[in-house]
């Protein structure tokens, strides 16, 4: 369904041991992604959803994901009929439907690269492929990668805090 979406290249990357190498990238671009949601969801504007990017490191790759969700959805099961008995696979039915907008099944992948660093340029290359500055979202990491983001260095430097200049010590 969403196969159209996706493109894939290589690019150069900075890697933990080889220094900078070419990477193979799946990504999409955030806006069509985006867009492409919305009509399935039957969102007409932009305005009524909470769209979320999450990037992380992790089982050696690098991902850029989003989710989109309605805030006064946020909190509800997307047709989900209390009374109903639990559906299987074999009737043809899924769980899928069933999820919250908000649940990790409903997260949308982005982009993802095997074997790169967690830096600065490594996550403004993948910023710029998936054209992610063209649609308004909140950012969601972990500490190292928020400071990565603003520019700072990592959570082990004597400056650790995202928003003050109090010192680790």
């Amino acid at each position: 369904m969403l196969e159209h979406l996706y493109k894939d290249g290589f690019y150069k990357f900075e890697t933990s041991n080889d220094g900078i190498k070419k990477r193979p990238v799946v990504y999409a671009t955030a806006s069509e992604l985006v867009d492409f949601i919305f009509e399935k969801r039957n969102i007409e504007h932009i305005e009524q959803s909470k769209i979320k990017v999450m990037a992380d490191g992790g089982q050696d790759f690098f991902k850029i994901s989003l989710s989109i969700s309605i805030p006064e959805d946020n909190l509800k099961e997307n047709d989900l009929d209390k009374s109903k008995n639990v559906s299987t696979y074999s009737t043809g039915e899924s769980m899928a439907n069933k999820r919250k907008l908000t649940s990790v099944f409903k997260l949308l992948l982005l982009g993802i690269v095997p074997w790169i660093k967690e830096t600065y340029d490594n996550f403004k290359i993948l910023v710029e492929l998936t054209k992610l500055n063209e649609i308004p979202f909140k950012f969601l990491g972990d500490l190292k990668l928020v400071l990565l983001v603003n520019g700072q260095q990592t959570a082990t430097a004597s400056y650790t805090c995202p928003y003050c200049f109090v010192t680790l010590n």
